[in-house]
């Protein structure tokens, strides 16, 4: 499966730092990209559960009639371990935009030519592309349990930066790279809202994953005890996540203000304790997962 190797975002502030030649910032910067990428391995972790589920829910759903079903190539990725289903996939070509948001930042404050971040606005534009057209197509079979919520929490934000990183793919002015990242902060952070508004559509993904028709129990949920405690796992695995990214979107604010309010020293200050947070939180969230 895809990982994501960069940190969500490095935010203005260090190709502003770069404009100028400064280094004011850069070592809480650095303590918030270690933070992000603790965080960012949960998310990892919360959707490679979740492509288990998706597959076995479909599997599960479509071995019910007791015949041999016949091969759907619509299927294909559930038939393959270690293949995203649709639904995962599109959630997961999400997080690699954010991922190449933060790769072109990076470029930017390292001196790219336009030329090479224009290539990486490319890349961006594919990842957007291909999660609005698996939104669009209604997330693959599993979308039938949830799809409308997951796209209504997405799409409206994907299709603007779609607007976006279209017009920076053929850019050729660095100044416009700068001016044009900045500007696409908001609707990249209302990305991450949105992975954070699909939880409840994914938890009722887990949650039919597990109702087993061979195993039905009597009860108002008709799972088996065990069935009961495997889905609360689910449930805390995907709070975990909702918590880290509720205090991913603190210390991105943190992170805008630093680079752009006056008296940054206080800004910086700001960012260094919402970096630590985040990564305690990483760090609790990750002993909880694994006992």
């Amino acid at each position: 499966m895809a990982r994501q190797q960069s940190v969500l975002v490095l935010l203005p502030l260090l190709f502003l730092l770069a404009a100028c030649g400064g280094t004011r910032g850069v070592a809480e910067f650095a303590a918030y990209s270690e933070a992000y990428a603790a965080q960012q391995r949960q998310g990892d972790a919360v959707l490679d559960a979740f492509a288990v589920a998706e597959r076995r829910l479909i599997l599960r759903e479509s071995g019910t009639s007791g015949i041999i079903e016949p091969f759907d190539p619509n299927k294909a990725a559930y038939y393959v371990d270690g293949v995203d289903g649709p639904y995962a996939a599109g959630l997961r070509a999400t997080l690699s935009a954010l991922g190449g948001y933060n790769a072109t930042l990076l470029g930017l404050a390292n001196g790219e030519a336009a030329d090479a971040l224009a290539g990486r606005a490319a890349g961006i534009l594919r990842d957007l592309g291909s999660a609005g057209g698996i939104l669009t197509a209604g997330l693959g079979p599993a979308g039938a349990v949830a799809a409308p919520a997951t796209k209504d929490a997405l799409a409206g934000a994907i299709g603007i930066a779609e607007t976006i990183f279209g017009g920076l793919a053929a850019a050729d002015a660095r100044n416009r790279f700068r001016a044009e990242l900045a500007a696409a902060h908001p609707v990249m952070k209302d990305i991450l809202a949105g992975l954070r508004g699909a939880t409840p559509a994914m938890f009722r993904v887990f949650e039919r994953s597990r109702i087993d028709p061979a195993t039905s129990a009597d009860t108002a949920s008709g799972l088996t005890p065990d069935q009961e405690t495997a889905l609360e796992q689910d449930r805390r695995l995907l709070a975990g996540w909702v918590l880290l990214l509720d205090s991913t979107a603190r210390a991105m604010d943190a992170a805008v203000a630093a680079a752009t309010a006056d008296g940054p020293a206080i800004r910086f200050t700001e960012l260094a304790d919402q970096a630590t947070e985040l990564r305690v939180l990483a760090e609790t969230v990750r002993a909880t997962r694994t006992r």
